[in-house]
């Protein structure tokens, strides 16, 4: 649960006060499923959702289910707002838990020590993000209004400028601050929804993602 949307209802379905459900008399079993995708688990995002609803391509259109890329996936660990040397474009305080660029420069230096300069393109076009959290691994994490980690600006400008870069995974509930203000900033970095600065759309930002502690 995030961002203090309502949490998925499963229940029988009522047509004009007939309930179709067995145990009350009817001759089947028919289920009503009401769900959030952005509060309830793991999502994909297009630059559309930072956008005016008819402004450019839905992610069904841009289908990025049909994409094999090569991934790199990284545990990286946080620290304070305060004490990581680095900014964010929306509210935040000093005791924020972030995942910093220098973490994810680092990380990714380390990663990449045995690939060769030529394939490490190839390896950028997915970065899949797992963060050292209290709730990591928790099935039915409850986020809203624990104020979340989320990336630092530098962050998201770094892994924005990655070549070949096309998703952007992670377990956090979102990149950016549970409450930014309203700049969704490291969204729009992503996307390159900058000024004079030419957009992504064939980008993909994946939240609330389960990634095992089992990967490597």
């Amino acid at each position: 649960e995030a961002f203090g949307l309502p949490r998925p209802v499963c229940q029988p379905l009522d047509v004009g006060g007939f309930i179709l459900n067995v145990d009350v008399g009817s001759p089947v079993n028919v289920d009503e499923l009401r769900f959030n995708v952005h509060g309830s688990g793991t999502h994909a995002e297009c630059m559309r959702h930072v956008l005016p609803r008819d402004s450019g391509k839905t992610i069904d259109q841009l289908n990025p289910q049909q994409s094999i890329v090569g991934a790199t996936l990284m545990t990286v660990g946080l620290c304070q707002f305060g004490t990581a040397g680095e900014a964010y474009t929306g509210k935040q305080e000093s005791g924020d838990s972030v995942v910093a660029a220098a973490a994810l420069r680092e990380c990714l230096r380390t990663l990449h020590l045995n690939v060769a300069e030529a394939d490490r393109a190839f390896f950028c076009g997915a970065l899949v993000v797992r963060c050292q959290h209290q709730q990591q691994g928790l099935a039915e994490a409850v986020w809203s209004g624990t104020n979340p980690p989320y990336f630092t600006s530098d962050a998201a400008s770094w892994i924005a400028a990655l070549p070949g870069i096309r998703y952007w995974m992670c377990d956090l509930p979102s990149i950016d601050r549970e409450d930014d203000g309203g700049h969704v900033g490291n969204h729009k970095t992503f996307f390159r929804l900058e000024e004079d600065v030419e957009a992504a759309p064939e980008r993909f930002v994946i939240e609330m993602a389960s990634i095992p502690q089992t990967d490597k």
